[in-house]
């Protein structure tokens, strides 16, 4: 599948070069800071430093964008530098979003590559959402637009008169990105407490390849004045459970 992704990009790249692109991006600073101590952090056991305790962000962010597209075809590139004094790389380049978008007929789309992929927010509830979520950058103070971290995916829509469905293809499963003790204190079930990094258990991840991959589909529409959808997912639950 990574192939078939990759083959696509570059067609459909080579079919809008002539195209003119449209830029965009911004520069923004991230803090966020402590008001009270934090017993799993602050205690003796803490392998954390003052700035690791006291500042759970750090950091300056410049973001680029660029859309491209002719005829039946879009390519879309967005990528963030980060320069975070919480990570282990100081200066980090971080691939947001690189796909291509065909309109094979006027019903059926194809969207292939790096996507941040939602079925809605739902009010931050996700009741039929299982994509991934990065919940360490909601929790410290990201745009909600962090909250999604991005996937390799090939995603199929289809336009069906009164009903749409959509179909999204990763190759990997992507788990949730949660708190490990670095950044935020984070309950251990093992420990029955709050606990930093070093204490917290080791997580168990399915092996990549397309054996384990994911499948999201959705359909939905509208009946008068009744809006319908239906949900499905085969994959992994993407967080993790105490066993």
């Amino acid at each position: 599948m990574r192939k078939l992704i990759l083959a696509l990009a570059i067609g459909a790249a080579a079919a809008t070069a002539q195209a003119e692109p449209l830029l965009g991006g911004f520069v923004e600073g991230a803090w966020a800071v402590r008001t009270q101590q934090n017993p799993a952090l602050d205690g003796a056991g803490s392998e954390l430093g003052f700035i690791e305790r006291a500042y759970p962000r750090d950091e300056l962010r410049g973001q680029l964008t660029l859309q491209d597209g002719m005829g039946d075809a879009d390519v879309f590139l967005r990528f963030d530098l980060v320069s975070d004094a919480r990570a282990s790389e100081r200066t980090q380049l971080d691939l947001r979003e690189a796909y291509v978008k065909l309109y094979l007929t006027d019903w059926l789309d194809i969207k292939a590559g790096r996507q941040v992929a939602t079925w809605g927010t739902g009010d931050l509830v996700f009741a039929n959402d299982l994509f991934a979520k990065d919940w360490q950058a909601f929790f410290t103070g990201l745009d909600d637009a962090y909250l999604k971290p991005p996937q390799d995916l090939l995603r199929l829509s289809a336009y069906l008169g009164g009903a749409t469905a959509e179909l999204a293809l990763s190759p990997d499963f992507t788990p949730d990105n949660l708190p490990d003790g670095t950044r935020l204190a984070v309950y251990n079930p093992f420990l029955g407490e709050a606990a930093a990094a070093g204490a917290m258990p080791e997580v168990r991840r399915p092996a990549p390849g397309l054996r384990h991959g994911e499948i999201f589909g959705r359909l939905y529409g509208t009946r008068g004045s009744l809006e319908w959808a239906l949900y499905g997912y085969k994959g992994f639950w993407p967080t993790p459970q105490a066993v």
